[in-house]
């Protein structure tokens, strides 16, 4: 799936008029809002299997991205 990322980067620089867009891998949860607003976008155009999912991320889409990173954060602490 390298392709993603090269796809992504491609679209976001079109979209912005070619400004270069550079992302480490520092932080992994970059893209998690840009994710999160394509399944909402699918959810509206398309049956969705998980709507409960799709609910949650409705609701409080902030409490929702805060959720994930905090899952993020303590799996890596278990982890590492």
């Amino acid at each position: 799936m390298r392709i993603l990322p090269f796809a992504l980067l491609s679209l976001w620089n079109r979209l912005c008029g070619g400004v270069a867009a550079v992302f480490n891998n520092s932080d992994p949860l970059i893209l998690v809002p840009v994710l999160t607003e394509m399944v909402l976008w699918a959810a509206a155009h398309e049956d969705t299997g998980n709507q409960a999912l799709v609910r949650e991320m409705r609701r409080d889409k902030q409490r929702f991205l805060a959720g994930v990173r905090a899952r993020w954060n303590a799996g890596q602490k278990r982890s590492g």
